[in-house]
C-alpha cells in the first residue's frame, strides 16, 4: 500500500499540490488504497482525543448509558459492546464499544429531509470531552476537505467542485 506525504497540500505551491494529487489519483486508480503521512493534524490534539476517549470509556456503565445511542434521534452517543448494527461485517460477536458523534447541529439547524445523522450530539458530563472531541472532528474534517481538493485537482475539476455536495456532511467520528 503506497504511503503518500500530503504535507504539500497544507504548505506547498500549486505545483506541489498537483504532484501530490496525481500520486493520490494513481493510488486510487491502482490498488484503490493508500496511507497518508504528514496530514497536519497536531500530535497534541491527537493525544488529547485519545485521552478523552480513554476518560470516557473508563466511566462506569451507568454513566456511559446516560448518553446511550438509542436516546438520540440523530445516531450519536454511547454504543455498548452488546449492540450490533445490521451490517454484514457485524454478523459475529462484537468485541468493542464505541462513542459516535457527527456534525453537532443545534435543533433549529436541522432541516426537513436531513439525514438521520444530522442534529445535536449526545455528550457525556465529562470535563473537556465535548470540546476535545469537537476540535478533533473539525481537524479531521479539514483533512477530508484537503483530500477532496486533491481529487478535484487530479480529475481536472474546478477547486471547490465538491463543496456543494458536502456542505452538511454526514461524517461520523
Amino acid at each position: 500500500v503506497p504511503v503518500i506525504d500530503i504535507e504539500p497540500l497544507v504548505r506547498g505551491t500549486r505545483r506541489d499540490w498537483a504532484r501530490v494529487a496525481d500520486e493520490i489519483g494513481r493510488a486510487a486508480r491502482g490498488g484503490g488504497c493508500f496511507y497518508i503521512a504528514n496530514h497536519g493534524i497536531d500530535a497534541s490534539l491527537q493525544r488529547a482525543a485519545y485521552q478523552a476517549a480513554d476518560d470516557f470509556f473508563s466511566l462506569g456503565t451507568s454513566e456511559k448509558l446516560d448518553v446511550y445511542i438509542a436516546k438520540s434521534r440523530h445516531h450519536s452517543g454511547y454504543v455498548p459492546v452488546s449492540e450490533r448494527g445490521l451490517y454484514p461485517d457485524e454478523c459475529g460477536e462484537r468485541h468493542y464499544e464505541a462513542f459516535d458523534s457527527s456534525l453537532d447541529l443545534l435543533p433549529h439547524q436541522v432541516r426537513a429531509g436531513d439525514a438521520h445523522l444530522m442534529g445535536p450530539n449526545l455528550w457525556p458530563h465529562l470535563a473537556g470531552f465535548r470540546e476535545t472531541t469537537t476540535r478533533y472532528f473539525q481537524a479531521v474534517s479539514r483533512l477530508g476537505w484537503r483530500m477532496c481538493r486533491a481529487f478535484e485537482l487530479h480529475l481536472g475539476l474546478d477547486l471547490g467542485y465538491f463543496d456543494s455536495f458536502m456542505n452538511r456532511p454526514t461524517s461520523q467520528l
